[in-house]
């Protein structure tokens, strides 16, 4: 933490010696070894240091159309670039076979649909030829029903011609038949109706999704081919992402030293051993392949490129926990480069973060972001900075040396009055170095006891 005082003028201080003269030896410590001072209002100031390195605050990030390879690069990895300029071009080898493969699967789809149909169309008539069939069959049983019936009938007319005897035979024969018959028809199983229900609205509805989404594919596979450029939709500064998309190069160091930082510094480490130790790690291998170049394969699921404004950074500050309670958005902060040591730059504390990041230091550490306002600067990515945050900005308060004030059971101070020490219970605020903040307990032009005030007894005479 930074501490910064500023007085109200020389003509204070001067009137303090005229004061103390006035009350005598004893208050400029004359008596006994005691120093008094007179309480006076302060401007002061208050910041917060933490430290990290430039990153971009709005990235705009650029996806390839398709999967492929780079054909051509027209741009170096931080040139600066307009709306509308091409960046590179996709090889159209790999954009032309998709563009084949999305055109099959398109006309197959889509007779997909033709094809179910005609065979729903073949089992309709299938369907009505077995309903044929069967109806054929009804006829003959109903004809050779209709006979058995007509037979039975007539049998029952000449029964009664016969002669008793041979009557007796007949309508055993009779009743056994009508037996059978009877049984027969209880029996005999109705003919089924064979038939479909046409073609079912779910299969039309599903053959009609598959066709519009190969279409779509279609489509999108043809303008792919046919625009093979990766154009910039805004001005700004390009930077290649590293390995096809996974992490910008410009950010690893960025976030491995905000990480390793906090450790190298409170172990007392040689600055960069350690840091440049693990960077070498990453790089090596989880990066093997740190940017996008000629050949190199894409997705069109990853970006390929950032377009950053170089005029408006970001600055992800590192602070320690006794000081991150002070920490507020919308505060100024001062931004220094250790690579322009004469440049100091204004931004804005825009986020703080609620818990503590991870870190390799002992200490917790909480991520601050600072907007930086870097507008006709040459400034590059990565820059490390160190940034003092205007926690309390040129506030005027009654401020004493940290000595002047006892804390045995309460905060409290002597008060000089008529050469006589008074205790004086007080509330504090800020410590700032070696004097603190007197929120309430002591008025403006009060004289207090600084050094030997562990001496003083109330009541007692200085």
């Amino acid at each position: 933490m930074t501490r910064k005082f500023v007085s109200r003028s020389l003509i204070s201080s001067l009137v303090i010696v005229i004061i103390c003269s006035v009350l005598g030896p004893g208050c400029l410590g004359g008596i006994d070894g005691l120093e008094t001072e007179v309480v006076q209002r302060q401007a002061f100031s208050l910041t917060v240091s933490g430290n990290g390195r430039l990153e971009p605050c709005e990235p705009r990030y650029i996806y390839p159309g398709a999967d492929s390879t780079i054909a051509s690069l027209n741009v170096r990895d931080g040139d600066r670039i307009e709306e509308g300029q091409v960046i590179a071009s996709l090889d159209t080898g790999p954009l032309e076979r998709a563009f084949k493969e999305a055109e099959s699967n398109y006309l197959t789809q889509s007779s997909m649909g033709d094809l179910f149909r005609a065979l729903f169309s073949d089992l309709e008539a299938l369907f009505g030829a077995v309903n044929a069939s069967l109806g054929l069959v009804e006829y003959y049983r109903s004809s050779l029903m209709a006979t058995a019936r007509a037979y039975g009938e007539e049998l029952s007319s000449l029964a009664p011609q016969l002669p008793p005897e041979v009557r007796e035979v007949v309508d055993e024969v009779r009743s056994r038949l009508q037996r059978d018959y009877d049984l027969f028809t209880a029996q005999a199983p109705s003919i089924p109706y064979l038939g479909g229900s046409g073609y079912p609205a779910s299969a039309a509805a599903a053959d009609a999704a598959r066709s519009e989404l190969a279409y779509t594919v279609y489509r999108e596979a043809a303008e792919d081919l046919s625009n093979p450029d990766i154009v910039a939709p805004t001005s700004g500064n390009v930077f290649f992402m590293a390995g096809g998309g996974l992490v910008p190069e410009d950010l690893v160091p960025n976030m491995v030293s905000s990480e390793v930082g906090g450790f190298t510094s409170s172990m007392n480490f040689i600055a960069g051993g350690v840091e440049g130790m693990v960077e070498d790690m990453v790089f090596d291998v989880v990066l093997p392949e740190l940017e996008v170049g000629v050949g190199s394969p894409v997705k069109e699921s990853s970006p390929a490129f950032i377009i950053v404004d170089l005029d408006h950074l970001l600055l992800r500050l590192k602070v320690e926990e006794l000081d991150i309670g002070l920490v507020r958005e919308g505060q100024r902060v001062d931004v220094y480069l250790d690579a322009l040591p004469r440049t100091v730059l204004e931004g804005r504390v825009v986020h703080v973060a609620n818990r503590s990041s991870l870190s390799l230091s002992e200490t917790p550490l909480f991520e601050v972001e600072v907007e930086v306002d870097a507008q006709g600067e040459d400034l590059k990515l990565g820059y490390s900075a160190i940034a003092d945050i205007h926690v309390v900005d040129e506030e005027e308060a009654v401020v004493v040396p940290l000595e002047a004030v006892l804390m045995e059971h309460q905060p409290h101070v002597f008060v000089v009055q008529d050469g006589i020490a008074r205790e004086r219970g007080v509330v504090l605020g800020m410590e700032m170095e070696d004097r603190v903040e007197i929120i309430r307990g002591l008025e403006e032009g009060e004289i207090i006891v600084v050094k030997g005030a562990r001496e003083v007894k109330d009541g007692g005479r200085v």
